[in-house]
């Protein structure tokens, strides 16, 4: 299977982009360095350093049956002017919508028109071009029950389902649903309402990721004959209008533990003047991922402790990949009378942070170690000595309440959840 390549929402491995060779391109790390937290009291930021490192892509870029050479080289330069977009490499993955044509397609909500466009598309041969009316759906999309099926099970529910949506206008726009499974009875379900790297919705093509594991359901899903029935709605409110130009890319299922993702932007994009076609030509694509390595696309929670009521909290988490982790640590205050302050603790790292406030019912704390910031409520507040560093491997961690002395521990419950990039 070739590996499916994205930069951004771009697909740099369809039959007008084709990738021959690929340089620098590991999902491991090349070149680390960090520098150790800074330790003073009230730091609230602390500097780090990450080497780039240069990927080079060299190919051909053609044109099809219905776009020029030009056409397409406008269309990959635009795409390439965007910063700070994941380049995205999948090595496992499995196409549902082999885009061929629009056969077996349906309309769904407000959408009146469904045609086959090869102007425009990202996978295949072409697009689900979808028009509408805006009726009192609030969403227009397409659907179909004769989708390519696959096996799952081995696979419980790790990965995620992904999707292409080209989108004319954005006004009104407020997220994108995704159903997949068995028929319209039986399926997963759930709405997004951001691109996969975190980029906002925008003008043009869009590219989704619907994790499995955050998925809802509705009936009884059979994993062994999956993906069958897949319909894609855009949402969206009443100052939309009608649009004519929706369009649905192509939908698949990617194992997220083969897929990297590399924070970046494009550095240099070449093409050979001397076209020994007139439809193709030679090109030489220079990505700088700016922090030299890669991480998953979401967060996946691997510690949660409730109700807890005693002055200190212990656990132990294991923590997997090939770079420090660093985690996001979400405390929940439940009930708190006369709390001063809130210790986490690594003990495994010897490492400790107090943050130092006095505490209400309701409130929450959040320890971002990767971005060194400390909130609570939302708010970002100081902190004394240093945000804990996190091993490979098991991590035997500690959260301490302080008070004034006033009140009895008992008193006081949190919730613990620690989740991250891997």
């Amino acid at each position: 299977m070739a590996y499916l390549v994205l930069y951004g929402s771009q697909n740099l491995s369809n039959k007008k982009f084709l990738i021959n060779n690929a340089g620098n391109l590991r999902s491991t790390s090349i070149g680390i360095q960090s520098i150790q937290n800074a330790r003073f009291a009230g730091s609230t930021v602390v500097d780090k350093k990450v080497n780039g490192k240069t990927i080079i892509l060299n190919g051909v870029i053609q044109g099809t049956s219905e776009l020029s050479l030009q056409e397409v080289m406008k269309e990959y330069q635009v795409a390439f002017n965007k910063e700070d977009r994941y380049l995205r490499v999948t090595t496992n993955y499995h196409m549902f919508t082999p885009m061929a044509n629009y056969l077996g397609w349906q309309a769904n909500g407000d959408t009146t028109t469904i045609s086959f466009d090869e102007d425009s598309f990202q996978h295949g041969d072409g697009s689900i071009k979808f028009q509408t009316v805006i009726d009192s759906n609030e969403y227009a999309g397409v659907s179909t029950i004769s989708a390519t099926e696959m096996d799952i099970s081995e696979y419980s529910n790790s990965g995620a389902f992904e999707v292409w949506v080209y989108l004319p206008d954005i006004t009104g726009i407020t997220g994108v649903q995704m159903r997949v499974g068995n028929d319209s009875s039986n399926y997963y379900y759930n709405t997004e309402t951001e691109q996969y790297d975190g980029s906002p919705i925008e003008v043009g093509w869009n590219y989704f990721s619907f994790r499995v594991e955050t998925m809802n359901d509705i009936g009884t899903v059979d994993p062994f004959n999956f993906g069958s029935y897949i319909a894609v709605n855009v949402l969206y409110d009443d100052s939309t209008t009608a649009q004519t130009e929706f369009r649905l890319g192509g939908v698949l299922w990617q194992e997220e533990s083969r897929s990297t993702n590399y924070k970046s932007y494009v550095s240099n994009f070449l093409v050979s003047s001397e076209y020994y076609e007139v439809d193709h030509t030679k090109y030489t694509l220079d990505i700088l991922a700016h922090e030299g390595i890669s991480e998953s696309t979401g967060d996946f929670n691997v510690y949660a402790t409730a109700n807890n009521t005693s002055a200190t909290t212990s656990g132990e988490l294991t923590l997997d990949g090939t770079y420090n982790p660093l985690p996001i640590v979400s405390i929940n205050i439940n009930g708190a009378t006369n709390v001063s302050g809130v210790t986490l603790s690594n003990v495994t790292t010897g490492d400790s942070v107090l943050i130092d406030r006095t505490y209400s019912a309701g409130d929450k704390l959040i320890i971002d170690t990767d971005n060194r910031s400390v909130t609570a409520n939302g708010e970002a507040t100081d902190y004394d000595d240093v945000l804990p560093r996190f091993d490979l491997g098991v991590n035997d961690i500690q959260v301490s309440i302080q008070t004034t002395g006033e009140e009895s521990e008992e008193k006081t419950t949190q919730d613990i959840n620690l989740t991250g990039e891997v």
